[in-house]
């Protein structure tokens, strides 16, 4: 039996478990903002909690976050570019003639005109059926 395989399918390679390249990029800089701010503020400083919770909460989020089966960094790209594009609203108004039928309040029946059928001659007949035969 044969089966329909579809073409042009674009994955990302898996690096780490179920992380690809990417994804692990958004990781590592997370990671890497996470030390610097270890180093200025020190560790047991509640500004670094709140800060390093906060880079780690967009780094996991930048990394494995879909909206609509798309990477977030990818949908926020389109976002800014949708936001900052030019976009140009067009009204065209149409001027629409409204035609109200009122019916009247007595219609006349028009008599039923019967016409009579017209016999297909032998002729006739036998040009549609080589026509057909040929076709």
């Amino acid at each position: 039996m044969r089966y329909k395989v579809p073409h042009y399918i674009e994955r990302e390679a898996k690096i780490l478990g179920p992380a690809s390249f990417s994804q692990l990029g958004y990781l590592a800089v997370a990671a890497f903002v996470i030390l610097l701010l270890f180093v200025v503020f020190g560790g047991t400083s509640p500004i670094f909690y709140t800060l390093a919770f906060l880079v780690g909460a967009v780094g996991i989020a930048f990394a494995f976050f879909q909206k609509n089966g798309e990477p977030l960094p990818s949908y926020i790209k389109k976002v800014i570019f949708f936001s900052t594009s030019y976009k140009r609203y067009l009204w065209k108004k149409k001027d629409y003639i409204i035609k109200v039928n009122q019916p009247s309040k007595r219609k006349k029946e028009e008599p039923v005109v019967k016409q009579k059928k017209k016999k297909a001659t032998k002729g006739r007949l036998s040009d549609v059926n080589k026509f057909i035969e040929t076709a």
